[in-house]
């Protein structure tokens, strides 16, 4: 039913506001398409700035237009970090730097033909929560595990090189460019108005694209290392609700109290930089079960050519039993090669197998995915003279 009728001086009364506030309203999106209008993922933004105080100065609009004159040089300098999509100017990291004298809203929107649709609606983001969202990125780019992890560059489709991995929303991307639309901006909105997250569907979606490149015989570093990273940055924002063990460190040195190895230090390196991921004795156990897993395959590979044993991996669908009875495979198999460099981290995990008695409560995608973690880390473990070190 149209309000007015047909006639025109009743037209009026099809709009809720004014002629005059009509023509404010058309002005200020024209701004906002020309100054505070960005894109990441192949979704389109509005970054709406919002003044907390009448007497605040204009600076952060100011800010948004020099940025769409100047982004471009920014970049260059070097001080400029993305957080949504490394690939598109973003303007984030130059408002976290801002007092709290503003805050934005994030307008998601797609448009097509004449239809303007809004996707989801962020309110009430200040420059300290931008900030915050920075600096857990700088924590998880930190950690060399994560950025000695080389990725592809793609351009029209073709690789044309690689770069560290450094967390960005694109790690969650990865893992919901298909037909999880919907949970990615969940996600999107839960990190910026600091909600808590589904750790299970995350890992759940993390192990299935880990799963999927490795029955198809793929390198699955990237996938693993994105997850982790994902995983992290949740954590560093107290996102995930993961307590850490006061105890963990104290149970590893009470395997090896007096002399260890060089392997048992890495391993105890390991547990001590992610002590809120390996809190208890089962994700340890699994950990190392995992690297020796790794292992084992690539003696198999350097002797054989192929590495049979993937196909005890399950697929990578892993539970407790499953776990257990591969630690005495590996062992065997090692001995078979007499190729068993790795006894000291064959006891150490033995020993986190006892320790675990009945407090196994680990999903089979929480157990795979720490499995797969396992496997991608091992090359910490191994030497230039593995040969040299079977008496160790």
């Amino acid at each position: 039913m149209v309000a007015g009728g047909f006639n025109q001086s009743n037209a009026w009364k099809n709009y809720p506001v004014c002629r005059d506030c009509a023509l404010v309203l058309e002005m200020g999106k024209k701004w906002l398409e020309q100054n505070a209008k960005f894109n990441f993922y192949g979704f389109d933004y509005f970054l709406i700035p919002k003044k907390l105080f009448r007497t605040s100065d204009d600076a952060i609009y100011n800010v948004l237009k020099e940025y769409h004159k100047e982004g471009s040089k920014i970049k260059v300098t070097g001080s400029y970090e993305a957080l949504l999509d490394d690939t598109s100017d973003e303007v984030l990291g130059l408002l976290s730097e801002k007092p709290n004298t503003f805050l934005s809203n994030m307008l998601i929107f797609s448009v097509s033909k004449s239809d303007f649709k809004i996707l989801r609606y962020i309110e009430g983001i200040y420059p300290s929560d931008l900030k915050r969202l920075f600096k857990a990125k700088k924590q998880v780019d930190m950690h060399s595990h994560i950025n000695n992890t080389k990725i592809p560059i793609w351009e029209n489709r073709k690789k044309a090189g690689e770069r560290p991995l450094l967390f960005d929303f694109g790690c969650f991307w990865y893992f919901f460019k298909g037909g999880q639309r919907n949970y990615f901006l969940n996600l999107v909105n839960d990190v910026f108005t600091n909600r808590k997250i589904n750790r299970d569907l995350l890992t759940n979606r993390i192990i299935q694209q880990v799963r999927r490149i490795h029955v198809n015989g793929f390198n699955i570093e990237e996938p693993v290392m994105r997850g982790f990273s994902c995983l992290l940055y949740l954590d560093y924002l107290g996102l995930l609700g993961i307590e850490e063990d006061e105890n963990m460190s104290k149970k590893i040195r009470e395997i090896f109290p007096t002399t260890k190895s060089r392997r048992i230090e890495v391993a105890e390196r390991i547990f001590m930089e992610y002590p809120r991921f390996f809190r208890r004795d089962p994700e340890k156990a699994i950990f190392l079960v995992g690297v020796l897993s790794q292992l084992l395959m690539n003696i198999q590979h350097r002797k054989r050519g192929a590495t049979p044993f993937m196909s005890k991996l399950q697929g990578l669908k892993l539970d407790k039993k499953n776990v257990r009875a591969l630690l005495p495979q590996i062992q065997n198999k090692l001995e078979e090669y007499d190729s068993n460099y790795y006894r000291d981290l064959e006891t150490l995990a033995s020993e986190y197998f006892v320790q675990t008695q009945d407090a196994w409560d680990l999903s089979k995608d929480e157990t795979s995915f720490y499995f797969a973690i396992g496997m991608n880390l091992s090359k910490y473990f191994t030497t230039d003279k593995e040969g040299d070190e079977k008496d160790e």
